[in-house]
């Protein structure tokens, strides 16, 4: 669980320090890329909620196997629907990217699905995989932000 904190407070770091590199994005440039910076804030919350939930469910689900089960269900399920959305939706994305984005998002999905099923034994280490796909994805968005506001690829 303590894992799961530094995650919380990883997740806020990122947030804000994407929220300053933002505001200089915006006065050194005259255009600066939106999708990515809503990229970042959504992966950021995404990966916030998701170290918060198993947290807050602790209080409801006394039985270990049943937390990571539910938690893990609803992140990897979340996480599957985010990677088709980013799929049929985020058109200024090449195609290449949007397919890498579902297959990693899938990936999360069948491990949260493996543990579900009693495939996988640890249900808090495929759940932190999952959690940190989503810290991970920020930070890779924040250095492209960094780099090239109009990056798309």
């Amino acid at each position: 669980m303590e894992l799961l904190h530094t995650f919380i407070e990883s997740s806020i770091a990122v947030l804000a320090f994407s929220a300053i590199v933002a505001e200089f994005r915006k006065r050194s440039t005259k255009g600066w890329n939106v999708r990515l910076y809503q990229g970042i804030i959504s992966h950021t919350l995404q990966a916030f909620v998701y170290s918060c939930l198993p947290l807050l469910a602790l209080q409801f689900i006394s039985d270990e196997r049943q937390l990571w089960m539910w938690c893990g269900g609803f992140l990897g399920l979340f996480t599957f629907a985010q990677g088709v959305m980013v799929l049929f939706v985020d058109q200024s994305s090449s195609i290449k990217i949007r397919v890498m984005m579902l297959c990693l998002s899938t990936l999360v999905f069948l491990l949260q699905l493996a543990y579900i099923f009693n495939l996988i034994e640890s249900g808090i280490g495929v759940y932190l995989i999952g959690v940190f796909w989503h810290l991970f994805q920020s930070l890779v968005i924040v250095c492209m932000f960094i780099i090239d506001p109009d990056i798309d690829e």
